[in-house]
C-alpha cells in the first residue's frame, strides 16, 4: 500500500512539475523572445495527460477520482490560459507581453 501511495504522490507531482515547467518557459520567452522556450512547451501537457492516464488507472476510490477529475480539470484550464497568452502575442505588437505576463 505504501508504495501505490508513492506511485499516486509521484504521478501527481509530475503533472504539477510539468504545468510549472510550461510556466516557466512561457515567462522566459515573454521576458526574452527567445524560442528556444517554447522547444518543449506543447509536449508538457501531452505528458502531463499521460500521468492522469495513468493516475485514473491506480486510483480505485470513487471519492479520490472525483478530486482527480477536478485537479485534471484545473489543470486544464492552466493550459488554455497559457495557450491565450500566446494566441495574445499573435495579436498584439511586442509591448503586449508584459500584459501576457500579468494574465498569467
Amino acid at each position: 500500500m505504501l508504495m501505490h501511495t508513492n506511485n499516486v504522490k509521484n504521478a501527481i507531482l509530475d503533472v504539477l512539475s510539468n504545468l510549472k515547467d510550461s510556466e516557466i518557459k512561457q515567462r522566459g520567452f515573454l521576458i526574452t523572445g527567445d524560442s528556444v522556450f517554447l522547444e518543449s512547451f506543447a509536449t508538457s501537457e501531452l505528458e502531463s495527460n499521460r500521468k492522469f492516464t495513468k493516475l485514473g488507472i491506480l486510483i480505485n476510490d470513487s471519492r479520490q477520482k472525483e478530486n482527480l477529475k477536478k485537479l485534471k480539470t484545473l489543470v486544464g484550464e492552466r493550459y488554455k490560459t497559457l495557450q491565450n497568452n500566446f494566441i495574445i502575442l499573435d495579436k498584439h505588437p511586442l509591448s503586449s507581453k508584459k500584459f501576457a505576463l500579468y494574465l498569467g
